[in-house]
């Protein structure tokens, strides 16, 4: 038998075992590990994520992308399973690479039509971040939940993404919102509220000198 062979696991339920046999710690280390080799071998760290004037985030294509959702889910586990083993500031540098590679693997899912798994992506990407950030993770997931004939999850998501955007004082952004918002209501056949959010909208977006939207 070659040695490569020897540690192949037979079962999915014997890897699950030996997995799970490991102490926390152990395990966070090990997803740290694999979070770096995976990232080495996929051409190192993504770029930043930057905003664009409306505030939509945009992805310079890179290497990871295919892995980001692996990338993601390694450094979720590290960082709470080291939570666990009480070796939090060991693993906490984890969080960052979690909150950068969400987004990249919701927009990746996205981009082919995996809404379901994009949805959870942005909705989980908005339990780690606050404000107008978290507003906009919320819109995006309304948005795909939109373009999955879902509209009605849509709803309460786009409702908090209005008032978050409207608390950090953008108007620009709470104006899109608000505009989703308004599509959504129009879609479910509540076209009063439907037509209060796009008088709404476009006074936001007159406001802020939007003259395209």
């Amino acid at each position: 038998m070659h040695a490569e062979s020897v540690y192949l696991f037979r079962h999915a339920l014997l890897r699950d075992a030996a997995y799970q046999l490991q102490l926390p710690g152990a395990r966070a280390q090990l997803h740290a590990l694999a979070f770096a080799v995976i990232e080495e071998l996929c051409g190192g760290r993504a770029p930043a994520t930057k905003r664009d004037e409306s505030g939509e985030l945009t992805f310079e294509p890179h290497s990871t992308d295919s892995a980001a959702h692996e990338l993601a889910d390694h450094a979720r586990f590290a960082r709470t399973l080291g939570r666990q083993a009480g070796r939090r500031a060991e693993f906490e540098s984890m969080l960052a690479a979690q909150v950068m590679y969400l987004p990249r693997a919701a927009a990746y899912a996205e981009e082919r039509f995996q809404l379901e798994l994009s949805t959870r992506l942005w909705k989980e990407h908005a339990e780690l971040v606050s404000g107008a950030e978290q507003a906009a993770s919320l819109r995006r997931a309304a948005v795909v939940l939109f373009r999955a004939g879902r509209t009605r999850f849509a709803e309460p998501l786009l409702e908090r993404a209005v008032a978050l955007f409207r608390g950090a004082g953008l108007p620009r952004r709470e104006g899109v919102a608000l505009g989703n918002l308004a599509s959504v209501y129009q879609d479910i056949g509540r076209l009063e509220k439907a037509t209060h959010c796009f008088v709404r909208a476009l006074a936001l977006h007159r406001r802020a000198g939007d003259r395209r939207r």
